[in-house]
């Protein structure tokens, strides 16, 4: 039996990725939708702001309130590539393993908190590139 001692809670905190950009967002029981983001029809979640901005109008008149058609996902239609999809051609096309990936990352960053600090500046410049193109 699990005895707990202080404050408990039914909320959850949920999380998100932007598939275009790599930024997170997340929340207290929040979806994607009120964090700012939009999913289309092959689960690829978007920051609002990495979708151009005549594109996410069309998309939100004709798409009522589900995930929208992948006609309109920059990721569905190989305008951006998603870090999975990177990762998915690297290791499964190309051959890569994790320990070869892994031993360039050491190489090029060392350890571990400099190599988060240098991608977050990375994903920052992207988002921040997405936002001045609308």
């Amino acid at each position: 039996m699990k005895i707990r001692n202080g404050f408990v809670s039914n909320s959850s905190s949920s999380s998100f990725t932007c598939s275009v950009c790599g930024g997170d967002e997340c929340g207290y029981d929040m979806s994607y939708r009120e964090l700012g983001m939009i999913r289309c029809k092959n689960g690829h979640i978007i920051h609002e702001e990495c979708i151009d901005k005549d594109v996410l109008k069309e998309i939100t008149e004709n798409t009522a309130r589900g995930d929208f058609d992948t006609k309109y996902c920059p990721i569905c239609q190989f305008k951006s590539l998603s870090d999975c999809d990177a990762i998915r051609f690297l290791k499964h096309v190309l051959g890569y393993s994790d320990e070869s990936i892994l031993k360039n990352i050491k190489y090029i960053y060392r350890d571990y908190d400099r190599f988060l600090a240098e991608t977050n500046i990375i994903i920052s410049k992207k988002m921040e590139e997405a936002s001045l193109k609308k």
